[in-house]
């Protein structure tokens, strides 16, 4: 088995930013760090990016994992794009006044490219064609509401945590053996077929949602699932507030969620071998995550 670095650059795109390097928005500061092994296989099929916003006077950055498959022209293609496309001006009002949709749209508008640019005419004769997953995490970090909206296409996930470590939000894996994604690829009039073992759209995929695989795009859409987390504020606006409320991992619910401190992002490279929790508990453990400037 053969591994790589993650700061290869073939394998991620940065914009505005370094690994491992703080930098200001705000009154917040923002560190991350990546990670990537390309494991048994001759090549490495999964992305990463992050990019701030063009203009820094917006408070947004971008973070995101791409799960390339059928090779990786379709991440590598989503890696340098969607930030484009996200942030491009003819989004400015939308992602102003609705984040989740402008996700939306910019996950409609990727995948509009990538199947033009990747076209399958001959369908299932010569395979889905190739395609990727998704699952990214813009940060909105305005002083008063900081927010997190996280767009999850496929079976890469979102695991968020609070200062504790304990996990408060994940998104669920798009896959074909959820009862109500089978019945979505249904309805759209594909197929699920059991092969190997694994449930599979039109009987070749492993996953029900995907930005491009244009030869089965009638039913495995690039229609992604819209969550929005609320985001830890800066210390100086917990220093108005008053003295700051601890949230141990308790069973019973509290009042009100608590507030994400760490976000991990990742491919199902890692989820299927590790736990959510684990995940969570490890980088919790050796991170101080989304760090804040009082």
């Amino acid at each position: 088995m053969s591994s790589r670095s993650a700061r290869d650059p073939q394998w991620g795109v940065l914009r505005g930013c370094a690994v491992n390097e703080c930098f200001n928005v705000g009154a917040f500061e923002v560190k991350f760090d990546v990670s990537a092994i390309r494991g048994a296989r001759p090549h490495m099929e999964d992305r990463w990016a992050v990019a701030r916003h063009p203009d820094e006077d917006e408070p947004y950055v971008l973070f995101a994992v791409f799960d390339g498959h059928g090779g990786d022209a379709v991440s590598s293609f989503l890696a340098k794009r969607f930030s484009e496309t996200l942030f491009d001006t003819n989004l400015r009002n939308l992602l102003r006044d609705d984040p989740q949709e402008a996700l939306r749209r910019a996950c409609r508008v990727c995948d509009e490219e990538i199947v033009s640019l990747f076209p399958k005419p001959n369908g299932f004769r010569s395979g889905p064609g190739p395609g990727s997953t998704a699952v990214v995490a813009l940060y909105c970090l305005t002083e008063t509401n900081p927010s997190a909206y996280v767009a999850c296409v496929g079976d890469s996930r979102c695991v968020a945590a609070d200062e504790h470590g304990c996990v408060v939000f994940e998104t669920v894996d798009q896959r074909p053996s959820r009862v109500e994604e089978r019945a979505r690829v249904e309805a759209l009039g594909g197929t699920v077929r059991v092969v190997g073992g694994v449930a599979r759209a039109a009987g070749v995929l492993a996953v029900s949602r995907a930005f491009g695989n244009a030869g089965i795009k009638a039913c495995v859409k690039a229609e992604p699932e819209v969550s929005s987390l609320a985001l830890e504020p800066p210390l100086n606006a917990l220093k108005d507030a008053g003295e700051r409320e601890t949230h141990p991992c308790l069973a019973e619910p509290t009042k009100r969620p608590p507030a994400v401190h760490t976000v991990i992002l990742c491919s199902d490279g890692l989820t299927d071998v590790v736990a959510s929790d684990r995940a969570a508990e490890a980088t919790c453990a050796r991170s101080p995550g989304l760090a804040r400037r009082g």
